[in-house]
């Protein structure tokens, strides 16, 4: 690339609103430099090297890994989501038995009861 590294590359995609909706875990850096490039490749948003010469059954293998981590965790975000919902459910359900208790014990009391 001419006018940008793979590191600024990196950077821009990150911050591009449509990437996040791709795979926002998935960001590979291709490399055969030293230890200070892969770390600021990490800083960068990589979340894995492949170095050059690049073995295609790795990178297939690796991405597939990667691929089949981002649908779990996809899963997981809507399952989380729905347990959400139906712990908010269950509250207003409770609360609105609670009320209802509550009402019955007033009205118990004002007629000269006992609630125990």
């Amino acid at each position: 690339m001419p006018s940008v590294d793979g590191f600024e590359f990196a950077k821009i995609l990150r911050g591009h609103p449509h990437a996040s909706k791709v795979c926002p875990s998935c960001s590979y850096q291709l490399s055969a430099q030293s230890d200070v490039d892969r770390l600021q490749g990490y800083a960068s948003g990589a979340v894995d090297y492949v170095f050059i010469p690049v073995a295609p059954e790795l990178l297939r293998a690796k991405v597939k890994t990667y691929v089949v981590h981002y649908r779990r965790q996809r899963e997981l975000e809507i399952l989380k989501r729905e347990l959400e919902a139906r712990v908010a459910e269950r509250t207003i359900e409770l609360e609105v038995s609670m009320t209802g208790l509550r009402s019955k014990r007033r009205a118990l009391s004002n007629a000269g009861g006992q609630c125990q």
